[in-house]
């Protein structure tokens, strides 16, 4: 063992480690075989395993199946976060009670190498997950993770966002012009300063000024007929992309409706790649929440292309579906065949 330790502070070690980012406190885990005290570097030595599976695209559209992993790590006596040191407690049994809203947190994994004993963040690749779930047990804890696209499953991610304003008028009569929506304050709160669309029941309403709760309105738009509305009936805001790209679209289902970090995208790249593969522009029209994965899988049918997590690079890829190029060799009686 103590040459074992020797040999670390003079060579270059791999190393593995975790940090779990719950409720704004980040923790990290490291190599539970490690064994020594590193330099420049804070964390507990308790990262049991790591394993982790690839995303797989699918080539009809959306973002095809999450990249995985899966983490374990051990218990241990804690005496300073929420134990001290006449009274020390369980770091997990501590940590599951207080961090009950734990899944779709952040968890990042890191590879890299010690060298001379010494930690560097440079030396290190990071990937990062979210939690899916948790098992705990009197040994520690095992984390089930997924790359960040899972951030736009329907079940947490919706698009538009579900509106509280309804009608003050009573009722709104087909002819009118000008809606007022209750409660005080909300046309300020959650809706736009102008040309938006809004629907009430089954009629898509054109918005074209706002004045605090006051609403300047074009009946009956995008096929449907103006109807008397009710005083009460809710006021939803749709979703409209307007003569849009498809990288802008995209971005906004993510970063918007999902709430996926702008870190994770290359902008400029995605941009490049929309504009080569689909030139023209694009508008839709969503009335009612909609879950961000559905709404990207109808986005990819729109103009075929299919989103992934590259666990190499820690981004989310855009990709277009192109033909294939024109580059095969071309054979010929004369040169190639007897």
């Amino acid at each position: 063992m103590a040459y074992d330790n020797e040999r670390k502070k003079y060579n270059k070690i791999p190393l593995q480690f975790i940090e779990i980012d719950v409720n704004g406190v980040t923790t990290r885990f490291y190599d539970y075989d490690y064994g020594t005290v590193l330099v420049g570097f804070e964390g507990y030595p308790t990262l049991k395993s790591f394993s982790m599976s690839p995303a797989k695209i699918d080539l009809n559209g959306g973002i095809g199946i999450r990249a995985t992993a899966s983490a374990a790590i051990g218990e241990h006596q804690d005496y300073t976060v929420y134990g001290t040191l006449s009274n020390p407690v369980r770091y997990w049994a501590a940590w599951t009670a207080k961090n009950k809203a734990y899944r779709y947190q952040r968890v990042s994994h890191f590879s890299g190498y010690v060298v001379n004993g010494a930690y560097d963040a440079a030396n290190f690749i990071q990937r990062d997950f979210v939690i899916e779930t948790m098992a705990w047990g009197g040994d520690g804890v095992n984390f089930s993770l997924r790359d960040p696209l899972m951030l736009a499953n329907n079940d947490k991610a919706k698009l538009p966002l579900e509106s509280n304003g309804s009608v003050s008028n009573n009722p709104l009569l087909i002819g009118d012009t000008s809606l007022t929506v209750v409660p005080v304050g909300i046309g300020d709160l959650e809706y736009p300063a102008s040309n938006f669309y809004i629907i009430i029941n089954e009629e898509v309403i054109l918005c074209t000024s706002r004045t605090a709760d006051v609403l300047t309105i074009t009946r009956g738009q995008y096929g449907t007929v103006a109807e008397e509305q009710t005083q009460a009936a809710k006021v939803q805001l749709c979703l409209w992309f307007n003569d849009d790209t498809i990288s802008n679209m995209g971005y906004h289902l993510l970063t918007v409706g999902a709430n996926v970090d702008s870190s994770y995208i290359n902008k400029p790249i995605w941009d490049a790649a929309s504009a080569n593969a689909f030139p023209n522009v694009y508008t839709m029209l969503v009335t009612k929440p909609t879950g961000v994965r559905k709404l990207l899988k109808e986005l990819c049918d729109s103009a075929p292309h299919y989103y992934y997590y590259d666990t190499r690079s820690n981004q989310i890829q855009f990709k277009p579906q192109e033909s294939p190029q024109n580059t095969g060799q071309v054979l010929s009686y004369e040169s190639n065949l007897l």
